[in-house]
């Protein structure tokens, strides 16, 4: 299962990691998408080491940001993460799948 040579394993560590992100502002809009595509890796989950798949995950986010006088600003932002619904592990427990999030925030 492991190398011959004596070196242990690094565990919880995928052999190759690739981001992306890209954030666009149009006025007082910004609007961003991230894709993360991780590699297979080992993990230990007692009381066996298990080998996980890699997997690639996309989040996108909207903001929207409006001047209310000359003292207040209002954002309004909303996204969603794992927009593609891809099932996948993290240090052996299942992530969540698709999520959204949103909000408004006020600024003094």
């Amino acid at each position: 299962m492991f190398p011959q040579w004596g070196l242990q394993p690094q565990f919880v560590t995928p052999k190759h990691l690739f981001g992306l992100v890209v954030e666009q502002r149009y006025r007082a809009v910004v609007a961003s998408f991230t894709l993360n595509h991780t590699g297979q890796y080992i993990a230990p989950v007692f009381p066996a080491f298990l080998t996980f798949d890699g997997y690639s995950k996309a989040d996108v986010f909207l903001s929207y940001e409006r001047l209310l006088n000359d003292r207040v600003v209002m954002t309004l932002f909303g996204g969603a993460d794992n927009v593609f619904n891809q099932e996948y592990f993290e240090n052996g427990f299942r992530a969540p799948g698709e999520t959204g999030r949103g909000g408004i925030r006020f600024r003094f």
